[in-house]
């Protein structure tokens, strides 16, 4: 829900969404953008993109002072605790996002 800056489940059988995260502590996210998961945790990008203003070129500035957090960032949200944690906040635009051999986090910053 990249418009809706947040992450939900979808139930298939009732259709019905469930929020698993829309805030990183008090500030709402910008806008999930990619996510892949393992058995423990979803790994998600979050850059700026929902932030754009209609009618901007895609590769314009980005509208920075909308974001509440400040940053685009990298998150990992585990699945037990339901816990959220930023892993990197120095990505300029972090959009794709893969899980290699089970160990290896890889991360696009889009547009470098």
């Amino acid at each position: 829900q990249h418009g809706a800056r947040r992450l939900a489940w979808l139930n298939l059988a009732t259709m019905k969404e469930e929020l698993i995260v829309e805030r990183h502590g008090r500030a709402r996210l910008n806008g999930p953008n990619d996510v892949v998961s393992n058995d423990d945790a979803l790994y998600f990008t979050d850059p700026y993109y929902a932030l754009l203003e209609k009618g901007r070129p895609a590769d314009a500035a980005y509208a920075d002072d909308k974001s509440e957090l400040g940053f685009a960032g990298v998150y990992r949200y585990d699945l037990g605790t339901r816990d959220l944690e930023m892993l990197d906040s120095s990505l300029a635009r972090p959009n794709g996002i893969g899980i290699v051999n089970g160990s290896h986090l890889v991360v696009s910053d889009c547009c470098q």
